[in-house]
């Protein structure tokens, strides 16, 4: 079983898990995010929007994603190596919520990130 488990407990937690069927319009955008992440590094890195009606799969194509490419702590180093980066989009717009997949971030453009997001101001649904 993949969730783990045994006998009963183990297929109620199969039941509630995320599981990735992958149909092929999911599979293509998989792909195309893929040659991103594996792209050479420049100044300018492409992106892809993915955009569509509720419940039709973005973020699980996000999830699925972002499982392949978990954050690593190098113990050597003392840093944890975050090869992409997951922020769900909030239900209504926002400026402190974005939804963005972004590789090869330096732990200093991350922690710049991350002070420049505190210094907004709370927005309305917090």
């Amino acid at each position: 079983m993949r969730a783990g488990g045994t006998g009963q407990d183990g297929h109620i937690a199969l039941i509630q898990s995320d599981i990735w069927i992958g149909f092929p319009r999911a599979e293509r955008v998989l792909d195309r995010l893929q040659s991103l992440i594996d792209a050479p590094q420049q100044t300018r890195m492409p992106g892809l929007l993915v955009h569509g009606a509720s419940g039709i799969g973005k973020t699980m194509i996000a999830r699925n994603l972002s499982r392949r490419y978990a954050p690593e702590y190098d113990p050597a180093a003392g840093i944890t190596h975050t090869p992409l980066l997951l922020l769900q989009a909030p239900p209504a717009p926002d400026e402190r919520g974005s939804i963005c997949i972004s590789s090869r971030r330096s732990a200093r453009r991350q922690r710049r990130w991350a002070s420049a997001h505190r210094a907004l101001p709370p927005s309305k649904s917090e």
